[in-house]
């Protein structure tokens, strides 16, 4: 009877070993289907994602860009740093960029009343889709588009033909610092007659247009500039 038992004992631990044995592998079976199935979904996904980016840039690389016509542009140029001088080598790559870029130009490299700091006054007439681009062209000669001195400010203006915001009478303003030390001067297609009549302009109107200034500031700089 002991004998017996033991027997079935046995067989039934056998039995059980069994059961645990295949119910691991039908567990193994489902995480290996499960994670074949997400492979199989991976792959889809990154396939379907490939196709979306090259279609994408296959869109991209045939969409006609958006023209903007270029017409002539007359504009101010003012650039400072209110609280020190600007580098003289500044002064030197806007003359290079000016002798094939500008139809008219003019640049000055002054101190003036209003900023008592050394900057540039200009004036340039140049074909352009409009400032904004004309400015960011402007940026990426002097270096300031990817890495622009603290508090340097660059304003460009469309010229309101109205008192001294003309091509003459932007003349007379550059010119105001003649005869000092600092002073710097370039001019591209500017008459002897209209460099005298900017000179008459400016003492009629700079006067009572441009005293009273203060020391420029990063609240005030672009107000102030022509």
């Amino acid at each position: 009877m002991a004998c017996r038992l033991k027997s079935m004992k046995e067989l039934a631990r056998e039995v059980m070993k069994r059961n645990c044995q295949e119910h691991e592998q039908m567990e193994r079976t489902r995480q290996q289907q499960i994670l074949s199935k997400e492979r199989k979904e991976a792959r889809h996904t990154v396939n379907g994602n490939a196709q979306e980016a090259a279609k994408a840039n296959q869109t991209k690389a045939t969409k006609k860009p958006r023209w903007v016509p270029e017409k002539m542009l007359d504009v101010s140029l003012t650039i400072g740093i209110p609280s020190e001088n600007v580098d003289e080598k500044l002064f030197d790559l806007l003359v290079n960029w000016l002798e094939y870029r500008a139809e008219i130009a003019m640049l000055a490299l002054e101190r003036g009343d209003a900023f008592l700091q050394l900057h540039v006054q200009g004036m340039v007439r140049a074909k352009s889709s409009n400032t904004t681009i004309l400015k960011q062209e402007i940026k990426e000669v002097i270096g300031w588009q990817s890495n622009p001195p603290v508090g340097g400010s660059m304003c460009l203006r469309n010229l309101r033909e109205k008192g001294l915001h003309t091509i003459i009478g932007l003349i007379g303003y550059c010119l105001k610092d003649e005869g000092v030390p600092h002073f710097k001067f370039y001019n591209k297609n500017i008459t002897e007659e209209q460099k005298a009549e900017g000179r008459r302009m400016h003492n009629i109107y700079g006067a009572s247009e441009y005293k009273h200034k203060l020391e420029l500031t990063p609240a005030n700089i672009l107000g102030r500039a022509l």
